[in-house]
């Protein structure tokens, strides 16, 4: 297999996204949501994987930096404007706490 920097370098994407990717994928066995529970998990995420990967690399950048810095940064840099709760849950999907951040 590839190592995940080989993975990172051929998707083009932060090695810290394929490394939690990697980890979602050994945790629950799929990195996509099967359609048919949609409607049972709520709204659909408002960030898509670039802006995901922005935040990564704002925080890995400045780990100490607030929620409202954050979305200051995503509507500023990505046109993308979301709720401080958005990017609090999608941080925590991705395993990332305020002890880490």
């Amino acid at each position: 297999g590839m190592t995940t920097a080989q993975i990172a370098e051929n998707l083009d994407m932060s090695i810290r996204v394929v490394q939690r990717t990697l980890h979602i994928w050994q945790e629950i066995g799929n990195v996509v949501k099967d359609p048919r529970t949609y409607a049972k998990r709520g709204k659909a995420c408002l960030l898509d994987s670039g802006s995901v990967e922005f935040i990564l690399a704002l925080l890995e950048q400045q780990p100490d930096i607030y929620l409202d810095d954050i979305a200051e940064e995503l509507l500023a840099q990505r046109n993308v404007s979301v709720s401080l709760s958005t990017i609090q849950r999608t941080l925590e999907l991705l395993g990332v706490t305020s002890k880490k951040v």
